[in-house]
């Protein structure tokens, strides 16, 4: 099994219990079964203390601007204390700040700072130093077959994040 709870069967059933039978469906579950797995391996080692989540959700406010933290949860799949955890921990290590949402004084809305994007530069960066020699391995060919893939997963994201 490629990687335990993460793991689509791509021929029998997903993780719904429905039938994942089709040419479309089974891409889509290796997508992102080996998505993840390689975005996991690319950055073992690489995160200097900060999770994944915490590197994730700086992408988002940079990608995105000020999110509150309840947006920022369910944008990453997790419960609202967690995230309130990670963002805690951001703030205090200076990578993001909070302010008051306009729309709502109880709320606030979370921002990256100079530092925060400095340190997912730093992080991206590390991450591509560990792919970058295999990539250069790779025929011609297969390079610009994932500059492609690369496209159009850039693509497909945005599609999601739209929905």
């Amino acid at each position: 099994m490629r990687d335990g709870a993460d793991a689509a069967d791509p021929g029998g059933e997903d993780e719904t219990g429905a039938s994942a039978d089709t040419p479309a469906q089974r891409l889509a579950a290796r997508l992102i079964v080996d998505g993840s797995g390689f975005a996991r391996s690319a950055s073992r080692g690489v995160t200097r203390g900060y999770s994944l989540v915490a590197m994730r959700t700086l992408s988002s406010l940079e990608r995105d601007g000020g999110l509150r933290v309840g947006e920022l949860a369910r944008r990453e799949g997790i419960a609202q204390p967690s995230m309130t955890g990670v963002v805690n921990g951001l703030e205090r290590a200076g990578l993001v700040t909070r302010t008051a949402d306009p729309r709502d004084a109880r709320a606030a809305i979370v921002t990256v700072t100079e530092a925060g994007l400095a340190e997912l530069w730093a992080f991206r960066h590390r991450t591509a130093a560990n792919v970058t020699p295999l990539i250069e391995a790779l025929p011609s060919a297969d390079r610009a077959a994932l500059t492609r893939a690369a496209e159009l997963l850039e693509q497909l994201s945005a599609q999601l994040r739209d929905t």
